[in-house]
Parts: C-alpha cells; structure tokens; sequence
C-alpha cells in the first residue's frame, strides 16, 4: 500500500472533514447534514430543485434557502444520537463525491469517532462499511488520540469546544488519563442560539430559512468574548480604564478581522524607563480596545436586512461561563476544566496545564483564551499559571482532530495490522470492530 493511500474522515456533529493520510488539511469540509426541498418542483421559481433529491456538500450550500436541513448526528456531553440511514447517503456521498474512490473494494478508511461512542454502535458503523459498501479495510480512532498527536507533546490539556457539546481531555508522558475526561452539553451551536436570543431582544428579528446558518457567520465574523473575568458591563469598564481609551491605537478597518496576535508578553519599546509597565489587565483592555471590541458594527444579512449588532457582539459566550443564563443548570467550562484538573495526581498538573489546546469549532472566537486563562488561574485550588500549547490557526483549530488522523493515517500505512481488513470481519464477526478501536497510542 503507498503513502497516502488512506482516506481519512473525521465525522463531527456539526462538519465533517474529509482528506488524505499525511497531508496538513483536509482536502475538504462539508455540513453534516442532509437536506430535503421544502417546496415541490412544480412551483414557480423552484423549477431548478428536484423534489426527490436528496442534497449534501456544496449542492446543499447552494440549495440553502430552499431545503429543510437535518443534522443528523446530535451529541450532547456523553450521549448522542445517530440516524442511520442518513449516515449511509452521507458516506455514499463522501466515498464517491469527495473522495472520488473509483474501485471501493480497495478502500482503507480510518475514520475519527467520540470516545463515548458505544461498542454496539461501532459494530454496526463497521458492519455499513463493509456492507453496504464492501471496503478493504477500516479502523476507528478515538477523537482524544487523534488530537493528542496533533498537540505533538508529551503532556497538555486538550479542550475541545464542539458544536453541541465540549470535552475535556489531560494528557501526562504521552498517556491519555481517560479516569479524568469530562464533558459538558454546551457548545459552538449555543453560542448561536446565545446570539438569536440577544438579537430578539433588541427587536431584530431574522425571518431567513437559512437563520441558524446566517447567526453562525455572524458570531464568527463579528462577534467576541468580553475578556474581562466575570464577564463585567463595558461600560464600566470604559470608565476604569479612561485614562487608556485616547492613548491606543484602533485596528485599521482593513486589519480588523486579520488574526491578532493576543499574546500579553508584549515586548513594549518604553522610552522612559520610569514608565512601568502596563498590568496584565490593562493589556487585555488595550488589545480589546485595538480590537474595536467596544464599538457596535452595521451588518447586513443574506436577505438585504440590515441592523446594528452592540452588546449581543460580546455576550453571546458568556453562556460558556454561566450555563444558567441559557436555561442549563451546569458549571462553566473554567469550572469543568478546574474540576478535571483536580482529578489529576497533583504532581502531573503543572505540566499538564502549561500547555492547553482549545480548539474546535467554538474556539475560533477572539479572547475567548484569555478569558478562559484568567478565569481559571482565578480559581481556588489551582496553584500553576496556565499558559497555552503552541499557537494554532482559525483551521487548525476547527481541524485538530484530523490533523491527529492524518498522522496517524501514516501510522497504519505501516503499521498495517491496526486495520479491520474483510477477510477478518468475515472470518471474527463484527466484535474484532470494538475490539481493534484505536484508544490508546503511545506518542
């Protein structure tokens, strides 16, 4: 088998992220979702949707405004729900679509899986790839593993904010200390219907078939975390900080949506050496403020509709802190990693803690990092300061799962016995799937 030969497939409940073993990025990303046409063919100007179709990838991007959408796989902290049915119009998709496998019977497929999906259900995921679609061969690789090799370190905290849910996951000498996960029921899609609920308050109302989608690049194209612990009112913030709001330069409009370098160990170039240096605190506010994250920004929507997005801008993620302003009696996500910490042998957290990755879809959010950092050096019990793992991109984040199955993807190439091949599901029964999952990988 050559290099690079193994399809990989990282199925989120949210995107699914589809490419080749060995490569950085995956080849493409696509909703994991189906859609079905809400209006029959027949009516006037729907003549280009067919009524029987069903659309999935860049066609149901297209079709949006005219497609009921189903995403169907729903996770929330450990439990989840699958339809089935949709999953195998899915995968016909990935194989023959976006893969473009021309002789599926030669297949090798290593596909990312929760570590909370249960034995019976990756019997029969494995029992639709080598039925319904005869592969060669297959393995599943446990989510924590994959993000563990993409950390590349020995030792971290890994925190996967996702679309309903996030998940908690330390690793010490290069061993997962699964005793100590965690997860809570809260993620990226919250952060959404956090905004809609803020934006209905103030009277603006979106009446788009697509409004989720629309909310979504909303949160993502103009909105930020307060990153001020506790989430305090702006305005008093202004007024603490007043002597500093004249004296920093704001981001240039172009610049504004350009990735910031956040990093609070500014090297300032102070001409007078009496001048102290500025606090920590008063860094985050002087990033805020270049940021614009004061200001309300003019947005316009698919629809022509056009408002002013203020305050909703950076509150729609204090529900990450506080779940109960949502309606979920939880801890935050400072006090759920707190928590998993604590579970760890005192003597493993510092270093575990002196790298933390957040990543997924919810973690592309400006100064959600150096909220989460603050708020959790601020609680009792934890005596390290956190600092983060090695910087990651907007992509890198959403795709950390997959990075780590890319290299792992190498690893099976060569290592091929961590593969389910036919002739032994055959020959075992559908129980060698469970058996061979891939949940521990010494790095």
């Amino acid at each position: 088998m050559a290099e690079g030969n193994i399809a990989v497939i990282d199925l989120g409940s949210y995107s699914t992220k589809i490419g080749w073993s060995g490569f950085q990025a995956p080849k493409s990303i696509i909703p994991t979702m189906i859609g079905k046409p809400l209006y029959p063919s027949t009516l006037s100007g729907f003549s280009e949707i067919n009524s029987s179709k069903t659309y999935i990838g860049e066609d149901l991007l297209e079709s949006l405004p005219f497609t009921k959408t189903d995403y169907f796989i729903k996770e929330w902290g450990e439990s989840y729900s699958i339809n089935w049915e949709s999953l195998e119009t899915f995968y016909s998709h990935i194989l023959n679509n976006e893969l473009k496998i021309e002789d599926l019977k030669t297949a090798s497929i290593v596909n990312t899986l929760s570590p909370y999906f249960n034995q019976k259900d990756q019997e029969r995921f494995g029992e639709i790839l080598f039925e319904k679609f005869s592969i060669l061969e297959f393995t599943f690789l446990d989510e924590s593993v994959c993000m563990q090799f993409a950390a590349r370190g020995l030792n971290g905290l890994l925190v996967n904010i996702g679309h309903l849910s996030t998940r908690i996951y330390p690793f010490y000498e290069g061993n997962l200390m699964r005793e100590t996960f965690s997860s809570m029921s809260i993620g990226s899609h919250h952060l959404t219907l956090s905004l809609g609920q803020q934006l209905m308050e103030e009277g603006i109302v979106l009446e788009t078939n697509d409004q989720m989608e629309v909310l979504s690049e909303l949160k993502h194209s103009c909105c930020c975390v307060n990153p001020f612990v506790g989430g305090p009112d702006l305005t008093t913030i202004k007024k603490k900080f007043a002597d500093r709001i004249n004296n920093t330069p704001k981001l240039s409009k172009e610049n504004s949506n350009q990735d910031l370098d956040l990093d609070l160990d500014l090297d300032l170039d102070l001409e007078n050496e009496n001048v102290s240096q500025p606090s920590i605190e008063e860094q985050i506010f002087d990033s805020f403020l270049q940021f614009g994250g004061f200001d309300p920004i003019d947005c316009e929507i698919s629809d022509g509709k056009k408002f002013l997005l203020g305050d909703p801008r950076h509150k729609l993620a204090e529900c990450l802190f506080k779940p109960t302003v949502i309606g979920i009696n939880d801890y935050g996500l400072h006090q759920k990693i707190a928590q998993t910490i604590m579970k760890c042998p005192i003597d493993t957290r510092r270093k575990i803690l002196n790298r933390v990755f957040f990543v997924g879809s919810g973690a592309e959010i400006p100064f959600l990092e150096d909220r989460l950092i603050d708020e959790i050096e601020g609680i009792k019990g934890i005596e390290s300061n956190v600092a983060l793992g090695e910087s990651q991109n907007a992509q890198d984040k959403k795709c950390f799962a997959w990075i780590g199955a890319s290299i792992l993807g190498v690893v099976c190439e060569k290592m091929s016995t961590l593969l389910i091949d036919k002739d032994d599901y055959l020959e075992a029964g559908k129980g060698i799937i469970s058996e061979k999952v891939i949940k521990k990988m010494q790095f």
